[in-house]
């Protein structure tokens, strides 16, 4: 009886603990998710984003748009780096072939920045879904 106790005491603390180990895995990579926020500047709308990483452990993602004046557009992202709180995101314009910046800081669900193409620049902000 002693050995079963113990067996159900262990399962119990082992199915305690994966949460919280599962949980720090996530807060230490906060830039993964679903993200939703909007963009400003020479054109306005709204934007979500699905970053994720790879086996080998890349950062990449998809970008889904809608401006304000109806136009929809879809991206994949180049190129996403973080160095601390700041991230540098990339993705090719779809309109023209060019490349398209954004430069945001990472506070928490929060992710703010610019952006930057060949056709114009504004801000952007964003909340983790």
């Amino acid at each position: 009886m002693r050995h079963v106790m113990l067996v159900v005491a262990i399962a119990l603390s082992a199915a305690i603990a994966l949460p919280s180990a599962q949980g720090t895995t996530a807060s230490k990579d906060p830039i993964v998710g679903n993200w939703a926020g909007t963009y400003d500047g020479d054109d306005t709308g709204k934007f979500t984003m699905s970053i994720s990483r790879d086996a080998a452990k890349k950062l990449g993602g998809t970008l889904q748009a809608t401006s304000d004046d109806g136009g929809d557009f879809a991206a994949t992202f180049k190129s996403i780096v973080v160095d601390g709180s700041k991230v540098t995101m990339t993705y090719d314009s779809p309109g023209d072939g060019g490349v398209v910046t954004l430069d945001a800081t990472l506070d928490g669900a929060t992710l703010k920045g610019t952006w930057k193409s060949v056709d114009g620049s504004g801000n952007f902000t964003s909340a983790k879904q």
